[in-house]
């Protein structure tokens, strides 16, 4: 059994939306409970297209990095653990943290991930936790890792500056998050986040805005801001569904992320087709804390 951390994110109370843990534990029991009932479940969840895609992210991040991902490195807005499991299987990998602030999804649902996942659990530490209050590991952290959480947050900055202070000197934050246009506007933002979530019954059993949830649609703009704020160089790779712009590791390779003036858009050439769209998360960011 993987060790069980206390974190208390009760502290972080004033950047956890009330009620917000309530529905992430609905969301867990609803819909991803199945997904790992077994083997076999958990193998077909692995390989379905977003989960592929998050895969296939954590290779092209090791392009950029030089080398695999090793060390000490931890998962911010874990939820199920899938890939903490997948990270502690690295051999260069020592310690992996899973962070999460659903007891639920701690206590019950990661063990079941990590048996079925084959992870290797002597590695692992289940911390039940918030990921804008973790002085417990201070400048230890090599590796952090958010897989579509940190819209959750209810400051960006806030969870910005916190990774900074957990990573070492440089140390490396990806996260692969939804993330809306610079041109979306402020109005349009709230306006987004206060309405219902289509599919709030199937993964809570009750109606739901997304605010209510803590989604939150930042822009592109205030994922790099935030890490600029935090003393960090972000490198942002941004992906579109049209399939006519650059599709090449070398972007990885070489960290070109611009292209004199121009952003690089880069179309989802590592994800896998669900019916006729491929299934990716628009925004891919790099963080690297100086050394």
């Amino acid at each position: 059994m993987s060790e069980r951390l206390d974190w208390a994110p009760e502290q972080d109370g004033s950047n956890i939306r009330n009620g917000a843990q309530d529905l992430q534990t609905e969301l867990h029991r609803r819909v991803y409970d199945p997904y790992f009932s077994d083997t076999d479940s958990t193998d077909r969840f692995l390989a379905s297209s977003r989960t592929y895609w998050r895969r296939q992210a954590l290779e092209k991040f090791e392009l950029f990095q030089g080398g695999p991902i090793g060390g000490h490195v931890m998962e911010i807005g874990a939820g199920t653990g899938w890939c903490s499991a997948i990270l502690s299987k690295k051999t260069t990998v020592e310690k992996v943290y899973a962070v999460e602030y659903d007891r639920y999804a701690v206590d019950e649902l990661m063990p079941k991930v990590f048996a079925h996942a084959g992870a290797a659990v002597d590695k692992i530490s289940r911390v039940y936790g918030s990921f804008n209050c973790m002085p417990q590991v201070y400048g230890q952290i090599d590796f952090v890792v958010s897989i579509g959480a940190i819209h959750h947050s209810e400051n960006l900055l806030a969870t910005f500056q916190e990774v900074s202070k957990v990573l070492k000197p440089g140390g490396f934050f990806l996260a692969m998050e939804p993330c809306e246009l610079n041109s979306f506007g402020m109005q349009e933002q709230k306006e987004k986040e206060n309405l219902e979530d289509a599919s709030a019954l199937k993964k809570y059993g009750r109606r739901v805005t997304h605010k209510e949830n803590s989604d939150h649609f930042y822009r592109l703009c205030e994922f790099e801001t935030a890490g600029y704020w935090a003393g960090m160089d972000a490198f942002a790779y941004v992906f579109d569904t049209k399939g006519k712009r650059f599709s090449s590791d070398r972007y990885f390779r070489n960290r070109e992320v611009y292209d004199g003036f121009q952003k690089m858009i880069l179309r989802p050439y590592f994800a896998k087709k669900s019916g006729r769209a491929a299934v990716f998360d628009p925004l891919m960011l790099i963080v690297r804390k100086p050394d």
